[in-house]
C-alpha cells in the first residue's frame, strides 16, 4: 500500500490541491491494522481520501457449524470462532490475552 502511494510522486503539491483516492484494499490482517496503517501513511502525503474500501479474501472453506450446545464449547473457543468471522484471520495471541482479561472482570 505505502509503496503503491509513493509512486504518485506528490511532494511539491499542497494539501489542498491534492488528488482526491478512493482506495480497495484486501485484507492480510484485522481491519483496524489496516486503517491504522493507511491513517499513518496518508498522514504524510498531500492528497485527500474520498473513499475506502477493504475487502477479505475468500477463504473457501464452509462457515463452521454453530456449536452444537454451550456445554460443548468454551468462551474462549466462542470468541476466536466471532474474530475469524469478523476478521477473516485467527486471532493473535494479544487478542486472546486481552480477551481472557475482560473474560477474568466477569
Amino acid at each position: 500500500m505505502t509503496a503503491a502511494l509513493a509512486q504518485l510522486a506528490l511532494e511539491k503539491t499542497p494539501r489542498a490541491e491534492g488528488p482526491f483516492l478512493y482506495l480497495a484494499l484486501l485484507a492480510d490482517r484485522p481491519v483496524t491494522e489496516i486503517t491504522a496503517a493507511l491513517d499513518v501513511a496518508l498522514e504524510a502525503l498531500p492528497v485527500r481520501l474520498a473513499g475506502l474500501s477493504i475487502t477479505r479474501p475468500e477463504t473457501g472453506t464452509a462457515a463452521a457449524p454453530p456449536p452444537q450446545g454451550l456445554s460443548r464449547t468454551t468462551p474462549e473457543a466462542l470468541f476466536a470462532a466471532a474474530f475469524r468471522d469478523h476478521h477473516g484471520t485467527e486471532p493473535e495471541p494479544r487478542h486472546l490475552s486481552a480477551f481472557r482479561d475482560a473474560l477474568s472482570e466477569v
